[in-house]
């Protein structure tokens, strides 16, 4: 197993205590308004917003090398870490765009996913210049059983072009995840990284 990433998890933690203020305000107001006529529909809402704060808490302790699941959904992964990267990234003045579709049935090793998707963004946001603007892009998708991970820095309109020093990016991101089922290259325009993750173990086992 890789060892903790402190840093990865340091640049989610603004986004996760965003998150968490949310869910408990939906559960204080879920359960001030809870009476005879609602309460399947209470209930339904406190268990979505329980099941969004235990799926953060999962991807968090997986960063700190204690991972709880071996695979997950890719789509349903990607959707929890843009939620947890849209504050940070806010924060620097950059925004977030998760491309769709989304691939349906793409399962990936639990800890190779989060930690490749985390560091890519982080270390892709990290050297764009403060005031430049802009925002990352992320976008999935199926190649066979393998997953193809696309994280790439886009200007905002009309601004002058940013060279981004996208082979630095990449050698830095390639020994963050060694050990990890996953490859990184470069963009060839050179906007950004594009990783491929092997199978979950659970796939692979299946297809021996």
């Amino acid at each position: 197993m890789p060892r903790p990433d402190a840093d990865a998890f340091l640049f989610l933690a603004p986004g996760f205590l965003h998150q968490l203020g949310n869910l408990l305000l939906t559960i204080h107001g879920t359960a001030l308004t809870i009476d005879g006529d609602n309460l399947e529909h209470s209930r339904r809402v406190m268990l979505n917003t329980n099941d969004r704060g235990s799926a953060s808490v999962f991807l968090l302790r997986a960063l700190l090398g204690e991972p709880v699941l071996a695979s997950a959904a890719a789509s349903d992964l990607v959707e929890q870490i843009a939620e947890l990267c849209r504050v940070p990234l806010r924060e620097r003045g950059l925004g977030f765009e998760l491309r769709r579709p989304l691939p349906a049935d793409l399962r990936v090793d639990y800890l190779a996913f989060v930690c490749c998707c985390v560091e890519a963004v982080r270390l892709l946001a990290a050297v764009v210049p403060g005031g430049q603007g802009g925002g990352i892009e992320v976008a999935l998708q199926a190649r066979g059983r393998a997953a193809e991970l696309g994280v790439r820095y886009r200007p905002s309109l009309g601004a002058l072009p940013f060279p981004v020093p996208i082979e630095e990016v990449a050698q830095r991101l390639t020994s963050r995840i060694a050990g990890l089922n996953a490859c990184c290259r470069p963009r060839a325009d050179g906007s950004g990284l594009e990783l491929r993750l092997d199978p979950a173990p659970a796939v692979r086992g299946a297809e021996a």
